[in-house]
C-alpha cells in the first residue's frame, strides 16, 4: 500500500543531488526535520541502514532526534571524522546528552556517499553487542556492552542538521533483527543501492527511500516520506473533518448492483468517537443501498438498504492497526463480515431480497455522497485497496485477500471475473493528473492476473512437449517468476526435463527441501547441482538459472546468488526424450504447490541480460533476446471447455508451438 503524493516541484530530477538509487535524495537544510512513524515492533535487537553524504565534517549530523535536550541514537560528530553511536537507549530519551557513552567508527569519507549500518543485539539481560559497518565493511564492534539501556522509546522524527552546508540522506531502513555481514554487503552492493524489499532476507519493518517517492504534501505543509516496508507504506489518509477528505468514484452501470455483493477494504483508525464510513453507496438519508463502516463501539458493520439487514463484527478494530475487512451479501440468505481472513459477524434474520437500485447515488470512499450532517461521518484514518464484486465471496476468498497481512495488490484476485472495481489508493494515484487539482484514482480491474496457481494435490503441471531446440545444446538459460506455498518433497519442480533414472539431457530447476532453488543438469560427462541462498514461502521471486557448458549460475531477483565451475556436467546437453514440464519434476512426483508466471527458455547464455529479464521486479513484456520458448501463463492462456476441459498455453517465443499444453485446474 503506497500513495505517492506528487507536487510540481518534485517533477524534475536534480542531477546535482543524485543518489545512486534514483535521481533523488533528501537534501537537508539547517535544520531539517522529517516526521516519521515509530516502528513499534522494534526492540533491543535491531539494525539501521542508511546512505549519507556530507559536504563537510565541520558540523554535526544528528539522526533520530526529538529535541535539543534529549538523547539521539547516533550522529556524525562535529569537527571529526567518525560516527558516534550514543547509547543509554536505542531510541531518544530525556537524558542529558553529555552523559552518553560513545561508540566510534572508522574514518568517514568527505563529500562522498557512504553506506552505514548500525546493529544492536541483546545477548544478556543487561548486555548487547554493537556493530557499525561502513561501505560493507565492519569498522567497529563491541561485545556484551552493559552501558546500553534495556528498553526502547517512541521515535517521532528523523532529524539532520547541516551547518553551514547541506547533507544528502537516502534509503533509510529499520530492521527488527541483527543484520549479518553478508546481508550488509548485499545491501551495500558495491556502492549501488538495491531495493531492500526485494532481497533474500526478511524485509525491513520501516523503509524510507527518501528518493523520488518522497514528495511535498499538497499545500506544502511538510514532506511526505512513504515507508515502503510490507503493509506499512504511505496510503490515503482521511482527516474525518466535516467537509473534509473523501473520494467520490462515481456510479457507472457496473456499480449499480442489486444482487449479490462483496466489498473489500484495508483500514486503520484510532477513532472511537463517531460512526465513520469506509465505503458506501448511500447519501446518509433516505436513499441507501449499502454501507461498510465502523460504529462508535469500534465494531465493523456491513449494512444493506439502511438500518435493517446489518452484519456486525464481534471484535472491535479502532486500535490503530491495519486490518482487512470483507463484507458479503447474498439476497434473502445472509450478510457476512470477514475480518483479517476470519469470519467475524453474520446476519441471517433480516436480509433484504435485493439491494435498492440507486443509479443516481455515487459510490464514495471515506464518507457519504454529498452528506455532511452529524459530522459527516467521514473516515478518520487510513484506507487502501477498496474492491467491489457482483458476487458473494467465501471464507477462502477472505483468506486470500488477507494474504497473511499483506494486501494482495498483484496477481490472482478472488473471483476475478466478477471484480467490478478496484481502487488501490497507492502509487498509481496521481495528484497532478488534471487541471482542477483532483486525485486521479485508477480502477485496476482491467489488470488481468499474471500467474497460474498449481495445486500439488491435484498433480497440476503443464506439459510443454519435447522442445527439440533445447536438445544437443552447449548453453541453457531458464527464467521464471514463482511464489510457493510449501515444499512437499525433496525437490518440487518449477521447470524440468527430468526422470527418475536420469540420462544425458536431463535437467531441472526446483524447490529444494532446505528452502532454496536447486539447479541440476546431466550431460554425458556426469551431473552437477547448485543451490541458491534461502528463500521464503508466500513471496514472489524471480530466478534465472544459466548453464554455459562449464559453469552453472543462479540469479535471484536480478542478482547473482551462486555459481560453480563444473567438474562433471560439461560439454553438450544431450537429447533426453523426457518432456519439459512446468510445475512438476518427475512424471508422478515433485509437483509445485504455488504460483508460476513467465517461464522463458533459451538455448544460450543470458547472464548479460539478467537486469532486462528481471525488469526491476516486474515481469518483462519483451526481451532483448527473444526466448526459444516463452510461456507467459497470463490471459493469453485459453480454456478449452467441456468435453476437452484443459488449458492451452501458447508459446510467445521464436519457435513454433509444439502442441497443446495441458493443465488440470
Amino acid at each position: 500500500m503506497g500513495t505517492n503524493y506528487i507536487a510540481p516541484i518534485w517533477r524534475m530530477p536534480e542531477n546535482a543531488n543524485k543518489d545512486k538509487f534514483s535521481n533523488y535524495s533528501i537534501n537537508a537544510a539547517s535544520p531539517s526535520v522529517m516526521s516519521i512513524s515509530n516502528p513499534t515492533q522494534v526492540g533491543i535487537t535491531s539494525s539501521f541502514s542508511f546512505w549519507l553524504k556530507r559536504p563537510s565534517k565541520t558540523y554535526a549530523t544528528r539522526i533520530y532526534n526529538v529535541g535539543t535536550t534529549k538523547q539521539y541514537g547516533w550522529y556524525m560528530y562535529e569537527g571529526a571524522s567518525f560516527i558516534r553511536y550514543n547509547g543509554n537507549y536505542l531510541w531518544p530519551k530525556d537524558n542529558p546528552i553529555g552523559t552518553l557513552p560513545e561508540f566510534r567508527a572508522a574514518t568517514e569519507i568527505e563529500d562522498e556517499w557512504v553506506h552505514w549500518v548500525i546493529t544492536r543485539k541483546e545477548v544478556s539481560a543487561t548486555g548487547q553487542d554493537v556493530r557499525i559497518y561502513a561501505n560493507g565493511a565492519l569498522v567497529y564492534s563491541k561485545d556484551n556492552t552493559t552501558v546500553l539501556g534495556t528498553s526502547d522509546s517512541t521515535l517521532s522524527s528523523l532529524l539532520t542538521r547541516a551547518n553551514p552546508s547541506n547533507d544528502n540522506l537516502s534509503s533509510f531502513s529499520v530492521y527488527d533483527y541483527e543484520l549479518q555481514l553478508s546481508q550488509v554487503q548485499q545491501i551495500y552492493n558495491n556502492g549501488t543501492p538495491l531495493n531492500e524489499m526485494a532481497l533474500s532476507y526478511d524485509d525491513p519493518v520501516s523503509y524510507y527511500l527518501l528518493g523520488d517517492n518522497a514528495n511535498l504534501n499538497v499545500g506544502n505543509t511538510g514532506v511526505a516520506i512513504p515507508n515502503i516496508s510490507v503493509g506499512a507504506d504511505s496510503v490515503f489518509d482521511f482527516d474525518g473533518a466535516i467537509g473534509g477528505a473523501l473520494i467520490n468514484v462515481g456510479n457507472d452501470s457496473s456499480l449499480n448492483i442489486t444482487g449479490s455483493l462483496s466489498v473489500s477494504a484495508w483500514f486503520k483508525t484510532l477513532n472511537n468517537s463517531d460512526t465513520i464510513m469506509i465505503a458506501t453507496k448511500d447519501n446518509g438519508g433516505a436513499s441507501r443501498a449499502w454501507q461498510l463502516y465502523m460504529h462508535t463501539t469500534g465494531a465493523i458493520r456491513f449494512g444493506i438498504n439502511g438500518v435493517t439487514g446489518i452484519a456486525v463484527s464481534s471484535g472491535v478494530y479502532d486500535d490503530g492497526n491495519w486490518h482487512h475487512v470483507l463484507g458479503v451479501y447474498e439476497p434473502s440468505n445472509y450478510i457476512k463480515l470477514y475480518i483479517d481472513g476470519l469470519a467475524d459477524g453474520e446476519d441471517t434474520t433480516s436480509v433484504p431480497a435485493s439491494i435498492n437500485s440507486l443509479p443516481s447515488q455515487d459510490v464514495v470512499i471515506g464518507g457519504y455522497d454529498g452528506y455532511d450532517a452529524a459530522g459527516g461521518r467521514r473516515w478518520d484514518g487510513e484506507l487502501s485497496n477498496i474492491q467491489i464484486w457482483d458476487t458473494d465471496l467465501q471464507l477462502s476468498d477472505a483468506e486470500t485477500l488477507y494474504n497473511n497481512g499483506q494486501p494482495l495488490t498483484t496477481g490472482t484476485q478472488p473471483q476475478a471475473a466478477n471484480l467490478q472495481a478496484w481502487w488501490k489508493l497507492n502509487q498509481t494515484a496521481n495528484w497532478e493528473a488534471d487541471s482542477v487539482g483532483n486525485w486521479q484514482i485508477p480502477d485496476a480491474t482491467s489488470a488481468f492476473t499474471q500467474s497460474f496457481n498449481f495445486i500439488a494435490a491435484n498433480s497440476d503441471y503443464i506439459d510443454a512437449g519435447n522442445l527439440d531446440e533445447l536438445k544437443n545444446i552447449t548453453e541453457l538459460s531458464v527464467s521464471l517468476w514463482f511464489n510457493y506455498d510449501s515444499i512437499l518433497t525433496s525437490a518440487d519442480g518449477l521447470v524440468a526435463r527430468d526422470a527418475s533414472t536420469r540420462v544425458d539431457g536431463n535437467w531441472y530447476v526446483a524447490l529444494d527441501s532446505n528452502n532454496s532453488i536447486r539447479f541440476l543438469l546431466k550431460t554425458a560427462n556426469g551431473q552437477d547441482a547448485l543451490n541458491s541462498s534461502t528463500i521464503s514461502a508466500d513471496r514472489w521471486y524471480h530466478t534465472l538459472c544459466v548453464w554455459t557448458g562449464d559453469v552453472m549460475k543462479i540469479y535471484l531477483n536480478g542478482d547473482l546468488d551462486n555459481s560453480i565451475t563444473l567438474s562433471n556436467a560439461t560439454g553438450t546437453l544431450g537429447s533426453a526424450s523426457d518432456i519439459v514440464a512446468i510445475g512438476r519434476r518427475f512424471a508422478s512426483s515433485g509437483f509445485l504447490n504455488g504460483k508460476a508466471s513467465n517461464v522463458a527458455l533459451w538455448s544460450s547464455d543470458q547472464s548479460s541480460q539478467v537486469s532486462n529479464i528481471y525488469n526491476n521486479g516486474t515481469p518483462a513484456t519483451s526481451y532483448t533476446n527473444t526466448p526459444q520458448y516463452w510461456y507467459k501463463l497470463d490471459n493469453t492462456a485459453v480454456w478449452n471447455p467441456a468435453p476437452a476441459n484443459y488449458w492451452s498455453f501458447p508459446n510467445a517465443g521464436i519457435q513454433v508451438d509444439s502442441g497443446t499444453f495441458n493443465f488440470s485446474n
